[in-house]
């Protein structure tokens, strides 16, 4: 009986022992950098993504902050090149809470102060973009409540993987 045992527990600490380790994939979302100060303070990502439109060839990027904010900024992709960027969109929204689609505030880009967006790097294996910006907000005067003047700074850099698609 003491053999049998032995015999099982041989051929049990082989099998388990020998098995392939399976390797976890990460979720490329996950996968980033994204380190920004909001009038000199960190402003913490919640969320990020990345999209490639093939068909208007523009990188969209999308990054959820506290209290709401969403940050996003658009570039066109080609012609591909490191450097200061001179043409994109980037701009603020705050929705009314986490959930809602009424925007309570939002910023444009202030274009009479000195803003910059450089990109510094590629990585088109695997669909990665490095940069740094400085971008000068001010408030819109568009949205609901009484209108207040106000400024904001955001500094960063990042590295992010992009998803391609086509819409």
């Amino acid at each position: 009986m003491k053999l049998y045992f032995f015999i099982a527990a041989v051929i049990c600490l082989c099998y388990t022992s020998c098995s392939k380790k399976t390797q976890t994939q990460q979720d490329p979302n996950t996968n980033y950098t994204f380190r920004t100060f909001k009038n000199d303070s960190y402003w913490q990502v919640k969320e990020l993504s990345a999209i490639y439109n093939e068909k208007d060839s523009m990188i969209h990027v999308f990054a959820d902050g506290p209290a709401n904010e969403r940050f996003s900024l658009s570039y066109f992709l080609k012609p591909k090149y490191v450097g200061k960027w001179e043409s994109y969109r980037t701009n603020i929204i705050v929705p009314s809470c986490e959930h809602c689609a009424s925007i309570a505030k939002a910023y444009s880009l202030d274009t009479t102060r000195n803003n910059s967006f450089e990109i510094m790097g590629f990585e088109d294996k695997v669909n990665r973009i490095w940069g740094r910006f400085t971008f000068h907000f001010k408030s819109d005067s568009l949205y609901a409540g009484s209108y207040v003047k106000d400024a904001m700074i955001y500094r960063g850099l990042f590295s992010i993987p992009y998803k391609v698609q086509s819409f």
